[in-house]
């Protein structure tokens, strides 16, 4: 395998979609992990192995690899249910009859780190809840002596127990990084939620998430269904290898075995796409939990769907407001024609997610039989997927310029499939600056590439059946790194026809099959 062709496979790899690490390595480096972190001289007064939730709660946030001295290992505290979410706190939430540990999980957003609660994945409950109950508040999981030996432990090159030798293990990089490598080639899970797991400066495709935005209170939900289920393809891999006996550790006088949770869940983590977290409120002598409002995390410039459906109803109006049919001068002709050559650029933005910069439109030569198009994206060609509607639009759209084009003595034919023409009948090339001002008219303040934004946003919220994953959005939208464009990622008709299904959905969600032209009928 020649240099460059590595170099594509490995951020083919990196990419939603891609193989998640080995899980009967990993759950036999996690039973190492627990034999070393539960040695009875660990710890200097007690067996309820702090280290090991501590290890574990490092492991779950990534951020093993970021301990390279003493100082670096966090103090880990316990907070109560009406204290600030800070980092490196964990409290308890009781719902019901039920407690729930939750942890301070970072928010990366324009205005700086915001750190909000999170509920640990069902399997780890069963170790954290006993141990933060019984701990004090604001109160140091590991002094300064159990750090030190907690720190000599992270450094020792790991010896297999003789037990768990018949079982191949991870590499030490992988293991530690388990979490990251599953959130990043999870096709289930958004860029946003990967944007707040792993940060922006490690995301496969960094600007995806400037296009998109959720709550974090659906974040949230999906970071904790995310993380449940990167942890039961180890709790299946432990039963496959019958290393329970190994997972064993004594909490408090009680033996909890992580891979044999029996923990019911709490009413507040059931909600149908949200978990909402509550903040223990203390009023007048009396207390209650309220909610604590969800943020906006990700895109500013994101467009109501509503709005968007309005702005293309006044365009088809003012569209056809110049067209009179069969009485039309040349002069009206032309003002139709480029009213036309306006609305096409904006359906083609909206219908495709292309960028709109220096000329939004299609060169004849790159369009090939009507069905597939190329456009020059950011240096490199990309394929983009014409919905039957657009295809529509172009047909009658070719039409009428054939017709218009005609009547003046100086015709030639232009490259660009739909352009301006002026009133010397000279063909003007579609610009952005255009079609800004021409979007200004129609909606003050929207400029065009908030139609992109909203391309994304429709994918992003898109139900099943039309539901894409996040590979699929970023095959749309046009982010690829090297080994993931035109002549280097193979595109397979099964793989497109999601694709296809979605932008047919995203047609009537805006209505505009209803949108009829004076003497034209649109088929369904």
């Amino acid at each position: 395998m020649g240099k460059l062709t590595a170099i594509q496979a490995r951020n083919r790899g990196k990419n939603a979609g891609g193989v998640m690490p080995n899980t009967h390595q990993t759950a036999a480096s996690l039973a190492v992990a627990f034999k070393k972190f539960t040695k009875s001289s660990m710890l200097s007064n007690d067996d309820s192995h702090r280290a090991l939730l501590l290890f574990l709660y490092l492991w779950l946030t990534d951020q093993l690899d970021n301990i390279t001295s003493l100082k670096d290992i966090p103090d880990l505290l316990r907070a109560s249910t009406a204290d600030k979410c800070e980092a490196h706190c964990l409290r308890n939430f009781k719902d019901g009859n039920i407690s729930w540990t939750e942890y301070a999980q970072p928010y990366h957003t324009q205005q700086g780190t915001l750190y909000l609660w999170q509920p640990l994945p069902t399997a780890l409950q069963v170790l954290f809840q006993p141990l933060v109950s019984s701990l004090s508040y604001q109160t140091p999981m590991l002094n300064q002596q159990e750090k030190k030996h907690f720190y000599d432990e992270l450094q020792k090159c790991r010896n297999t127990p003789l037990l768990l030798r018949r079982c191949h293990r991870n590499k030490r990089d992988v293991f530690y990084r388990y979490f990251s490598y599953c959130i990043q080639v999870d096709a289930g899970l958004s860029s946003l939620a990967k944007m707040v797991l792993l940060g922006p400066e490690r995301l496969h495709h960094r600007n995806a998430t400037a296009y998109q935005v959720e709550e974090t209170d659906r974040l949230r939900k999906k970071i904790f269904l995310a993380q449940n289920r990167y942890l039961e393809r180890i709790i299946i891999a432990i039963k496959q290898l019958d290393l329970s006996e190994h997972f064993t550790a004594r909490l408090l006088g009680q033996p909890k075995n992580l891979s044999e949770p029996t923990i019911n869940i709490a009413n507040y983590l059931k909600k149908n796409g949200i978990i909402t977290v509550y903040q223990l409120k203390t009023q007048n002598g009396s207390k209650q939990y309220e909610a604590i409002p969800s943020i906006q995390i990700g895109s500013q410039r994101s467009l109501a769907e509503h709005d968007v459906v309005v702005f293309f109803n006044a365009l088809h109006d003012k569209v056809e407001a110049h067209n009179l049919a069969k009485n039309m001068t040349l002069e009206q002709h032309r003002l139709y024609y480029n009213w036309r050559t306006i609305q096409l650029a904006f359906l083609f933005i909206t219908l495709t997610g292309v960028r709109p910069t220096h000329a939004i439109t299609i060169e004849r030569r790159r369009c090939f039989a009507g069905e597939k198009v190329c456009v020059f994206d950011k240096g490199q060609w990309r394929p983009v997927i014409l919905c039957s509607y657009l295809k529509t639009q172009i047909t009658e759209y070719v039409k009428l310029q054939k017709m218009l084009t005609m009547q003046f003595p100086h015709h030639q034919p232009n490259q660009a499939m739909w352009h301006l023409i002026d009133e010397q009948g000279e063909q003007q090339l579609l610009t952005a600056r255009i079609l800004r001002t021409k979007m200004h008219s129609l909606w003050p303040g929207v400029v065009p590439y908030q139609l992109r934004h909203f391309f994304a946003q429709c994918a992003l919220t898109s139900l099943p059946p039309h539901h894409l994953a996040t590979q699929q959005i970023d095959r749309l939208m046009g982010h690829s790194n090297l080994g993931e464009h035109l002549g280097s990622d193979n595109q397979f008709p099964l793989s497109l026809m999601p694709l296809h299904h979605y932008l047919e959905h995203l047609v009537k969600r805006l209505g505009l099959l209803t949108l009829r032209r004076q003497g034209v009928v649109v088929d369904e």
